[in-house]
């Protein structure tokens, strides 16, 4: 067995270490937190994966090199394929000249970007300025094609399993949350229909 390894180099705002085995282990009473995310199966084919997203959070991710990890337990799997995102604000986002990004860091080593705003891309604060403002990212050739946002991980399978990340440009978030939903596909799963 190898050493813990401590992930609080950008992590959500919670200390916790990782085994060898790639599982985590939580102390005191960071044990019965809730997470920030987690999945619903819509079929045995299409899931969501839900996240609650606070700037408090997503403060802590300074630049593409240094990105926050929203929640270590809401796993994208090897061979999946993100379809589409969409953000949906649930509290007025402010800052100065702010735009954050949404990206994919890898669950294996969490040091390794898979791609830093590989789900959304420069979202800005005059998409996030109304409560109920919906934010949307595809690959191109989708149906509407409406790309402002995409990020380049959409619609292609992935290469290891991933985690959720995100940080901010320009301004540091002062205020805002919202919920952002991802819509993919696992694959290298097989189904049977009985």
């Amino acid at each position: 067995m190898t050493a813990n390894t401590d992930v609080n180099v950008y992590p959500a705002p919670t200390r916790d270490w990782v085994n060898a085995d790639g599982l985590r282990v939580k102390f005191g009473a960071h044990e019965g937190e809730l997470g920030r995310g987690g999945v619903v199966g819509l079929s045995p084919e299409v899931n969501i994966s839900e996240f609650t997203i606070d700037w408090t959070v997503m403060a802590l991710g300074t630049d593409a090199t240094h990105n926050v990890v929203f929640d270590y337990d809401a796993v994208f799997p090897q061979g999946g394929v993100l379809e589409r995102a969409e953000f949906v604000v649930t509290e007025v986002w402010t800052g100065s000249s702010t735009t954050i990004n949404f990206g994919l860091i890898e669950r294996d080593d969490f040091t390794t970007i898979i791609d830093a705003d590989g789900i959304m891309a420069a979202v800005p604060l005059t998409v996030m300025d109304l409560i109920g403002n919906r934010v949307h990212s595809e690959p191109k050739g989708g149906y509407p094609d409406v790309t402002t946002y995409e990020g380049a991980q959409l619609g292609i399978a992935l290469t290891a399993d991933a985690l959720l990340t995100g940080f901010w440009l320009t301004g540091v978030p002062t205020a805002g949350t919202g919920l952002l939903r991802i819509f993919w596909r696992d694959v290298l799963r097989t189904y049977s229909q009985t």
